[in-house]
């Protein structure tokens, strides 16, 4: 029987947290296949994760390429709906089989986006409540739309991801889902957020000051390669503004590898711009800071 739903998890240099992840993956009751890519790791868990389970297959690629890995795990999986699941999440059971049926049932969703869970404190994320408060509707979905995503705890028509280019290598790891849902919603996908599903975060440490830089430096690259031109010296100016000293550094760092933005360069549509102020005005009217005008 052909699998409706499977798990593409990527990871890099952290053996035991992805080995942990994968091993909880497979006693889920869906029995999903799993496709593990691994970014270039200098320590790979990729004999161990070989040895799971037959559900599993490891590739490793010989470089980083950051979250483009996925579109890497997404060709080689071949399922219709893909539920992305980086090396520190765990799914609860059967919200695999959920996500499944609430695509099956709105042939107009693109991406769920779950419940995100603090593996740490036990609660739900903060970033739930901004998410559940988005103004948009979704048609007949039971939830709220969405101008974003957050792509480590979402399961996704692999059409529509194909459809619209997947993930980029450039941006490697940090926002990297601005651009992916704009070109979504562009195409006329949507994106909604269930807390039917639910997955559990363990970020563990990280290298938290290179990733804001990236997440910032990527969201520039967004702004010039999709909004208008007024709203894109509009915003670049606030992001410098309220990042100062890390926007400065993510500013350089995007001009000095941005000449490619001018060439792929393809404003969004009039109606997704709109739907991104109106997500923005609504979260400032409700108490929430936002970086820029690019929110999820």
């Amino acid at each position: 029987m052909t699998s409706t739903v499977g798990v593409v998890v990527i990871t890099k240099d952290r053996p035991e947290r992805v080995l942990e992840t994968v091993q909880g993956l497979c006693a889920l009751p869906e029995r999903p296949p799993i496709v593990v890519v691994d970014n270039g790791s200098v320590r790979s868990a990729g004999a161990a994760l070989r040895n799971v389970g037959p559900a599993v297959t490891v590739l490793e690629l010989p470089v980083n390429i950051g979250a483009a890995a996925r579109n890497v795990g997404v060709a080689a999986l071949g399922t219709r709906y893909v539920a992305f699941c980086d090396d520190d999440v765990r799914w609860d059971d059967g919200c695999l089989q959920k996500a499944t049926e609430l695509l099956d049932a709105h042939p107009d969703v693109a991406v769920v986006v779950a419940q995100l869970m603090d593996q740490r404190g036990g609660g739900s994320d903060p970033i739930c409540d901004v998410l559940a408060a988005s103004p948009l509707r979704a048609g007949s979905f039971p939830g709220p739309a969405l101008v974003g995503f957050l792509a480590g705890v979402s399961v996704v028509r692999r059409a529509a991801l194909m459809q619209a280019g997947g993930f980029l290598d450039r941006f490697l790891i940090g926002g990297e889902e601005e651009l992916l849902a704009i070109d979504l919603l562009a195409r006329g996908w949507t994106i909604v957020y269930s807390c039917e599903l639910t997955a559990w975060h363990d970020p563990g440490e990280r290298d938290v000051e290179a990733r804001r830089v990236l997440t910032i430096r990527n969201r520039l690259w967004t702004i010039w390669l999709r909004y208008p031109v007024v709203p894109a010296l509009k915003c670049t100016a606030k992001e410098l503004r309220v990042h100062r000293r890390r926007g400065i550094s993510a500013a350089v760092a995007a001009c000095r590898h941005g000449r490619w933005v001018i060439r792929a360069r393809r404003p969004m549509p009039a109606s997704v711009l709109a739907d991104i102020r109106a997500v923005h005005t609504s979260r400032l009217s409700g108490g929430v800071a936002s970086d820029s005008l690019i929110v999820s």
